[in-house]
């Protein structure tokens, strides 16, 4: 790190992140330069993977291809572990789209975890432009949904588990004009 200007940085750890930020408890990042300026001067514009914990690669691709009809995207074997990415239908070619890494526990911890990795919250939202007939294929697939359809301010929602349990809300938004 020392040497190079802020913005040639290459940050490795967080202890470099902590460097840049503060030298003996004083901020040394320059006030005057926005924050944006500081930190980033690519194209950082979306979330591009979310993590869902799983107790096996091949049930997780079965359940999330053929249940709820996601698309699978990645499947590479990495020896000890595979790098396996699916995502939601019609998604699949788009840049700026959350897709999910299918991630195998490998650990009693992360064994733990499978289900239940935001402790019984809702944990995903998958919107769709045709609620009725998303829940109604999920339902003939045996997806198991918690509650019947319901009317909310921001739309109709339904809240089903997926085949490890994890929580998710099958959402169809209001539209608005503004």
């Amino acid at each position: 790190m020392a040497g190079s200007s802020r913005r040639d940085l290459v940050l490795e750890s967080a202890a470099d992140w902590a460097r840049l930020l503060r030298v003996d408890g004083e901020d040394t990042c320059d006030s005057a330069e926005p924050a944006a300026e500081r930190w980033h001067d690519g194209d950082m514009s979306h979330l591009g993977l979310v993590t869902i914990v799983v107790d096996d690669y091949d049930r997780a691709i079965k359940h999330y291809v053929q249940d709820l009809g996601f698309t699978l995207i990645d499947n590479i074997d990495q020896g000890d572990k595979r790098w396996v990415v699916v995502a939601p239908p019609g998604t699949e070619r788009e840049r700026h789209t959350t897709h999910l890494l299918l991630a195998e526990a490998s650990t009693d911890e992360q064994r733990a975890r499978v289900g239940d990795q935001t402790g019984h919250r809702v944990s995903f939202f998958l919107y769709t432009d045709d609620f009725d007939m998303d829940h109604m294929a999920f339902s003939q697939r045996g997806v198991d949904f918690e509650e019947a359809p319901r009317e909310e301010p921001y739309g109709r929602v339904a809240v089903f588990r997926d085949l490890f349990g994890n929580r998710w809300d099958l959402i169809e938004t209001i539209k608005r004009l503004d």
